[in-house]
C-alpha cells in the first residue's frame, strides 16, 4: 500500500475528501501524521524483534581494497561473515579508532568497521 492509498482510506473512513487545501486537515498534515506513526511503529518493531527488518547483502572483496560502499537502504550491521571459509567465519567488529592497527597487514579477513556509507574489512 502506498501513501496515496493510505490517504484515500483515511478520507473514506472520515467521510471527507483530503487534498492540499481541505479542512479541517490538509493532505500534507495527514502525510505528516502517517510518517510520524510509521517512524514510531518501526522503532517499536525493532525493539520487539531486532531481526524483523534484516536483509542480507553480499559483496566480493578485492585483495588490497579495504572499504566497500554499502547499499542505500543500509540501516546497521548485525553480523559480518566471510563466506569464502568453510564453515563461514564471523568477523569481529573493530572500533574505528583501532583501524590504524591493521595498516600494512595482509591476510584473511578478521574484522570489520563502518565509516560513513562504507564498510571496511581488515586486513586487506
Amino acid at each position: 500500500m502506498i501513501l496515496s492509498q493510505i490517504l484515500s482510506r483515511i478520507g473514506t473512513a472520515l467521510n471527507v475528501t483530503l487534498s492540499l487545501t481541505s479542512k479541517p486537515w490538509t493532505s500534507t498534515q495527514v502525510y505528516g501524521y502517517i510518517n510520524d506513526e510509521q517512524s514510531f511503529l518501526y522503532s517499536e518493531v525493532l525493539k520487539a524483534n531486532e531481526t524483523y527488518f534484516n536483509t542480507s547483502y553480499t559483496f566480493t572483496t578485492v585483495n588490497g581494497t579495504t572499504e566497500y560502499v554499502l547499499p542505500d537502504n543500509f540501516f546497521r550491521a548485525w553480523k559480518v561473515e566471510d563466506l569464502s571459509k568453510t564453515p563461514n567465519r564471523v568477523l569481529r567488529y573493530v572500533l574505528p579508532v583501532e583501524v590504524y592497527k591493521w595498516d600494512n597487514l595482509t591476510g584473511d579477513a578478521e574484522g570489520w568497521y563502518l565509516d560513513g556509507n562504507n564498510i571496511g574489512i581488515v586486513p586487506t
